[in-house]
């Protein structure tokens, strides 16, 4: 620019009255110039600020100090009727005490009106059970025993892991297949089929010989049958050897009576179905740190805290100072994170995947978290490997707490799979490390005001 106002006064010297005009375009276009440069100039960042009166200024805090009280609890009872697994077999946790999972379950006509033909003489009965995954817990061979129900389970009823049902008192199992230990990577080869693993019981001749004499009205419908034969409840005998989950819905899992009469060589399939009423047991020996469950209700979690599904123990968290927040004038919660580092290396016991969240409603009863079961909000819970963690995103849940529509200041961190699974996690308290924070249970919560 004051390149070309030095040349242009040569030029205004020898043109005197083009000159003004020319002149008077240079100051227009350099006025216009100037314009363009100042409407493209950048903002300042708090032009905002300079129209908002002080006083109307949001603050955005973060505090991650709120004081948790947490403890192990006892778990009570769980709905495990008509699950989609079944778990059997014990095993022993050092840092929790001992497993037993057992289960009760009928066994339904494949087909009714069953002619076993001329003089029908029993050759067999097997039960088979397919393994679904692995084994939680040391593998060992283990003793079980299977019994005769002498009580009817009601398939529509609801039972819980604490129901236990009548039985007879003989063991159905032949001696030769009592000891067995769980094997979740072989198939079985009968005859020309390939099966997938499973347990497989030879049961008693007696039972085989009741089946099959058995008179035709026994096998008109399900309904006299299961007033014949009402089912069987199986368990280990065995202080540990782990447990297994199986598949009962599997079409091999089944009871087989074979059989042979005048003319052929035959079998007959008594079948576990959805129709089958099934129940899911559990029975816990506390030990070490935990034993005093069996005479109190609770332990103090301040340095290590723990959770096991099935109807074993869960970890409660309170926030005994949440409602000082309240006293914040204008406060909106814009996030709360729930974080919770685990104690130490899994080991043998392989952690949990997922956790899950409750609290109670106003009348005392277990209640999800708000917005747990939505889909547009991800509240979290499944273990973070890398960050060895589990992570709860619970803004929701403080802010309606604070706004007085949920009534609890606690929450109860409970297996994701409780009825159906044995897994455990052992948690790091609010006071696990106080030399490294991080490594705490702790509240975060990033608030406005």
């Amino acid at each position: 620019m004051i390149l070309f106002l030095r040349e242009s006064q040569s030029w205004w010297k020898s043109n005197p009255l083009s000159a003004v005009h020319q002149h008077l375009g240079i100051l227009r276009l350099t006025i216009l110039f100037a314009l363009i440069l100042t409407s493209c100039k950048r903002p300042e960042q708090e032009l905002g600020l300079i129209l908002q009166p002080e006083d109307g200024v949001l603050s955005i805090l973060q505090t991650d100090t709120v004081t948790l009280v947490v403890s192990t609890v006892r778990e009570d009872s769980l709905r495990s009727d008509e699950l989609s697994l079944s778990l059997l077999g014990n095993y022993i946790d050092p840092e929790i005490g001992q497993t037993r999972a057992s289960f009760y379950s009928q066994v339904r006509l494949s087909s009714p009106d069953i002619d076993f033909g001329t003089n029908a003489v029993a050759d067999s009965l097997t039960l088979s059970l397919v393994h679904s995954g692995g084994v939680y817990g040391p593998v060992f061979p283990q003793y079980f025993v299977l019994k005769e129900l002498n009580e009817t389970i009601d398939a529509d009823s609801a039972y819980y892991s604490s129901r236990s049902f009548a039985t007879f008192d003989e063991n159905l199992i032949v001696s030769a297949d009592r000891y067995t230990q769980f094997n979740t990577t072989d198939y079985i080869q009968i005859l020309n089929d390939s099966l997938p693993p499973q347990l497989r019981f030879h049961l008693s001749q007696d039972l085989a010989d009741r089946f099959i004499t058995a008179g035709a009205e026994v096998y008109d419908s399900n309904t006299n049958w299961l007033e014949f034969f009402k089912g069987f409840h199986i368990y280990s005998n065995t202080a540990e050897g782990g447990v297994a989950s199986l598949d009962v819905l599997s079409g091999d899992s089944q009871m087989t009576l074979y059989y042979h009469n005048d003319t052929d060589t035959l079998s007959y399939v008594y079948t576990i179905n959805t129709l089958a009423a099934r129940v899911n047991s559990f029975a816990h020996n506390f030990m070490g740190p935990l034993s005093v469950l069996e005479t109190v209700g609770e332990y103090p979690g301040d340095q290590i805290a723990y959770v096991q599904a099935g109807a074993s123990v869960k970890t409660r968290v309170e926030f005994p100072f949440l409602d000082d927040f309240k006293e914040i004038e204008g406060r909106t919660i814009n996030k709360a994170q729930l974080v919770i580092p685990v104690s130490g290396s899994a080991g043998r016991f392989a952690r949990q995947s997922l956790l899950y969240l409750l609290t109670v409603n106003g009348d005392g009863e277990a209640a999800t978290l708000p917005g747990q079961t939505s889909t547009s909000i991800d509240i979290g819970g499944s273990f973070d490997a890398l960050n060895s963690e589990y992570r709860f995103n619970i803004t929701r849940y403080v802010q309606e707490y604070l706004n007085g529509t949920v009534p609890s200041n606690f929450v109860n961190i409970v297996s994701g799979n409780a009825s159906v699974s044995v897994t455990r996690a052992i948690l790091n308290g609010p006071h696990a490390d106080d030399t490294d924070p991080t490594q705490n249970m702790r509240l975060i919560i990033t608030y406005s005001y």
